[in-house]
């Protein structure tokens, strides 16, 4: 992998963060990565004001105003 891409692959976990020096599999499951991260970090919200399906994050509201 190209060094200067390594802060694109940062991830945090309880330990710390950590990047990638070497993708395995290159990135294949970067959009289910990306969902599950997404789906963990606003786990309070989901289905009450946003979806996430793949690289898409929907956000609904059922009032203008709110919006």
């Amino acid at each position: 992998m190209d060094p200067t891409l390594e802060d694109l692959t940062t991830f945090c976990t309880h330990y710390g963060s950590y990047k990638y020096k070497v993708l395995p599999f290159r990135l294949i499951n970067g959009l289910a990565t990306y969902q599950r991260y997404i789906n963990n970090v606003l786990f309070n919200y989901l289905n009450e004001f946003y979806i996430v399906y793949l690289d898409d994050i929907l956000i609904y509201l059922d009032n203008k105003l709110k919006h």
